[in-house]
C-alpha cells in the first residue's frame, strides 16, 4: 500500500523535462525517464499485488488510505 502511495507521489511530483528545455540536458532527461519508469513498474507491480491479496488484506487498511491514494 504505502508503495503505491509513494509511486504515485513520486509520478505526480516529477516531470520529464521538456525537450526543449535549456537549463535540462540530454543526461538529466534520461535519467528522470529512467526513474519515471521505475516508478511506474512500482506502481503496476504494488497494485497487481493488491489485487491479488485484496480480499485477505483490505479490511486492514485504514479506512482514509484509499481517499488518500487518488487526492480527495
Amino acid at each position: 500500500m504505502l508503495r503505491v502511495v509513494s509511486a504515485a507521489g513520486w509520478l505526480r511530483a516529477v516531470e520529464e523535462p521538456a525537450v526543449g528545455d535549456p537549463g535540462r540536458t540530454d543526461v538529466l532527461r534520461d535519467r528522470v525517464r529512467a526513474e519515471r519508469a521505475r516508478w511506474m513498474t512500482q506502481l503496476d507491480e504494488s497494485t497487481m499485488w493488491m489485487v491479488d491479496n485484496l480480499g485477505s488484506r483490505a479490511p486492514t487498511w485504514p479506512s482514509d488510505v484509499p481517499r488518500m491514494m487518488i487526492g480527495i
